[in-house]
C-alpha cells in the first residue's frame, strides 16, 4: 500500500505550537514546499534531525529559523508595486520594465497576505502578458526564487509561490530597505 504523502496545507495547518493553531503563512508555506533544502541547516542544539518533512517543518520552526519581518506588511510591499506604478505612468515602461522583479514583489506580498497565485493572476497583478509572465517564472524558478505547485483538488494551472531561498532572501532585502527608510 501506497502512503499518501501530507500535502503542504496539511504539513503547515497541522503544526501546533502549545494551544494555539499557526495560520498559513508565508514562512510556513515556503518552507514546507522546499523543506528537505532547508532542512540541511544544522543545528548544534539537536544533532538529530526527524525523518519526515512534517518533523523538519516542525523542528525548523520551534529553532525559529523563520521568522516574518514584524515591521513590514502586505500593504508595505504593494505600496511598492504602486510606486513603481506611478514611476511608469510619468517615465514610461520602457525604461523601467522588470517583469522578474515584480514577479517577485507581487509573490511576497501574496505570502505576507496568506493569498495564493497561479501565473495568471500573477500577469494580471503585474500588468504583463501571460507568456511574459510565465517565461519569467519559469526563469525565477530555474535560478530556485519561486516554486510551482498543486494543491489538492486544484484545477486550472499550477499556483506560483516563493522558495525558502526566495522568501529567504526578499525578507533580507525588504528587511534591508524597512532599516534604510526608518533610519531617514
Amino acid at each position: 500500500m501506497i502512503e499518501k504523502t501530507p500535502s503542504v496545507t496539511e504539513i503547515y495547518c497541522s503544526i501546533e505550537f502549545g494551544d494555539e493553531m499557526l495560520e498559513p503563512n508565508w514562512e510556513h508555506r515556503a518552507l514546507s514546499i522546499d523543506v528537505k533544502h532547508a532542512a540541511t541547516v544544522p543545528d548544534s542544539r539537536k544533532p538529530r534531525r526527524p525523518k519526515s518533512a512534517f518533523g523538519q517543518l516542525k523542528a525548523l520552526l520551534r529553532r525559529r529559523r523563520l521568522r516574518r519581518p514584524a515591521t513590514i506588511t502586505e500593504d508595505h510591499i504593494l505600496s511598492i508595486l504602486i510606486a513603481r506604478r506611478g514611476r511608469e505612468a510619468v517615465l514610461g515602461s520602457y525604461l523601467f520594465s522588470e517583469p522578474a522583479w515584480d514577479v517577485l514583489l507581487e509573490l511576497y506580498a501574496a505570502e505576507l497576505g496568506t493569498r495564493t497565485m497561479s501565473v495568471a493572476d500573477l500577469a494580471r497583478a503585474i500588468d504583463t502578458p501571460e507568456s511574459t509572465t510565465a517565461r519569467w517564472v519559469d526563469e525565477l524558478a530555474g535560478r530556485g526564487l519561486v516554486v510551482q505547485h498543486r494543491e489538492p483538488g486544484q484545477s486550472g494551472g499550477p499556483l506560483v509561490s516563493l522558495s525558502y531561498e526566495g522568501a529567504s532572501k526578499m525578507g533580507s532585502l525588504i528587511d534591508h530597505w524597512g532599516a534604510a527608510f526608518l533610519s531617514i
